[in-house]
């Protein structure tokens, strides 16, 4: 899986939906060059610090993750100028708990 994830051509990013700051576990090097951040930028960084939702408000993410569809999120990153629309899918733990999610984003230019 882990190579799967560095080879694939869509950007990913992982990160631990179980803490509000959603910290950043995983960046494959497609997300690199989507996003022009740098791995090292991206991996031990709050979610929230990098990217910011396009609403004012934040919507119940933890609700929606919680029923495990998978949804869209409208973001725009600050460092490249970017906004991005992100396909979350909640995956889950060993207790069948959303705790993470992976992130496939679609640059929009």
């Amino acid at each position: 899986l882990d190579l799967s994830m560095h080879a694939a051509r869509e950007g990913v990013v992982m990160l631990d939906a179980r803490d509000h700051k959603w910290p950043i576990l995983f960046a494959n090097p497609a997300f690199e060059v989507l996003s022009g951040l740098e791995y090292d930028e991206v991996v031990g960084r709050n979610f929230w610090d990098i990217l910011r939702l396009s609403a004012r408000s934040r919507p119940d993410l933890a609700g929606i993750m919680g029923k495990g569809d998978s949804f869209d999120l409208r973001l725009f990153c600050d460092k490249s100028g970017r906004w991005l629309t992100l396909r979350l899918m909640p995956a889950t733990s060993d207790r069948f708990a959303p705790s993470k999610a992976t992130g496939i984003p679609g640059w929009i230019p």
